[in-house]
């Protein structure tokens, strides 16, 4: 009966020991998937600020390539329109005052003189248009001077606004 009762004990030793490593094994595994649990939440916690970063900065370049693109349409715009009055400025030199057209270089090497003259006519009506946007007063030859009329009838209706 003594090995009946050994025979038992032994088994219930064997037993306990299958059981203690089998729970040992278990809470070994529980601790390690609850520290790995908390390394993947770490990770997934530091992933979605880094996406909610790019996301930020991804809508503030859209919003700044929006804004350069904008920009470089007024730009645009902007340069048209100096280039015709360029071309504005280069025909005005190359039309008499009828309106016909002429070698505005030619006629300097032809007839320096007359050049002069239309030279010097054009710059005291710059000048005097410069005196009316100063505040001069605009006295009636200025209106009868179309190019200066038009100066200062520029400047009335600019003030006026």
């Amino acid at each position: 009966m003594l090995s009946l009762i050994f025979g038992k004990a032994k088994f219930f030793m064997f037993a306990l020991t299958i059981v203690a490593t089998l729970g040992a094994a278990g809470l070994f595994y529980y601790n390690d998937t609850q520290a790995r649990l908390a390394t993947y939440a770490a990770q997934q916690a530091q992933l979605e600020t880094s996406l909610t970063i790019q996301r930020e900065t991804t809508e503030q370049l859209i919003a700044n390539i929006t804004l350069m693109t904008k920009t470089v349409e007024d730009l645009n715009t902007e340069f048209a329109e100096s280039r015709e009055r360029v071309k504005d400025l280069e025909n005005t030199f190359n039309r008499t005052k009828s309106g016909k057209q002429r070698d505005f270089g030619n006629l300097a090497v032809k007839r320096p003189g007359l050049v002069e003259k239309i030279v010097n006519t054009a710059t005291q009506d710059v000048f005097r248009c410069l005196e009316l946007l100063s505040g001069a007063t605009v006295q009636q030859k200025d209106m009868e001077n179309a190019k200066v009329n038009n100066c200062f009838e520029t400047t009335s209706a600019d003030t006026a606004e």
